[in-house]
């Protein structure tokens, strides 16, 4: 399988105009464990995008995406998001720096926190109006400080006591899109 091309499942189903069912995903796991593999892959549906530069969010609207868990000893994710063809100088320009690139994906429902990874581009394919981009990457450790960078954001904005809480209570549940810390290590 070493020619195997990444990515072909989902760019061919989309191309055909079906979205990507849980039995797809599936399928589309075991061709993943085949090509880089892994025995105890786990899969799943991605419905947000964002790349983080300069502290700054960039959303990158999905057409479709999947997750894929490689369960490695190096704790190795792919993340293959499907878009419109606008992006293909963008990420083109991306790849050809071959330097990392700080994501946060939102992972099978909207109201589940961002998932930040530190990631390269393993692929771009495109076709016609739509192209796949292929991240390798892994998920950095600041996933569970969601809840710490709301009440930061909060505290610098401000506010205190009951308005405090009932603005918290209402940006947990909204689920905002925030920028994660930045590490110095």
């Amino acid at each position: 399988m070493e020619n195997f091309p990444l990515s072909n499942v989902l760019f061919f189903l989309a191309f055909l105009g079906k979205k990507i069912h849980e039995e797809l995903l599936f399928v589309y796991g075991i061709i993943y464990k085949t090509e880089f593999g892994g025995t105890n892959m786990k899969t799943f549906k991605i419905v947000a995008l964002q790349i983080i530069e300069d502290n700054n969010i960039k959303d990158i609207p999905l057409m479709d995406g999947l997750i894929i868990n490689k369960e490695d000893e190096k704790q190795t994710w792919l993340i293959e998001a499907y878009i419109d063809a606008q992006y293909y100088d963008y990420f083109g320009q991306a790849q050809q720096k071959n330097g990392d690139i700080d994501i946060q994906v939102v992972i099978t429902h909207e109201a589940n926190d961002p998932a930040p990874f530190k990631t390269h581009i393993h692929s771009i394919n495109k076709l016609g109006n739509c192209m796949s981009v292929l991240f390798e990457g892994h998920l950095k450790a600041e996933r569970n400080e969601y809840a710490e960078l709301i009440l930061s954001k909060l505290l610098a904005e401000g506010l205190s006591g009951e308005a405090l809480l009932r603005e918290f209570k209402q940006r947990i549940r909204v689920k905002p899109r925030l920028a994660v810390k930045k590490t110095t290590s």
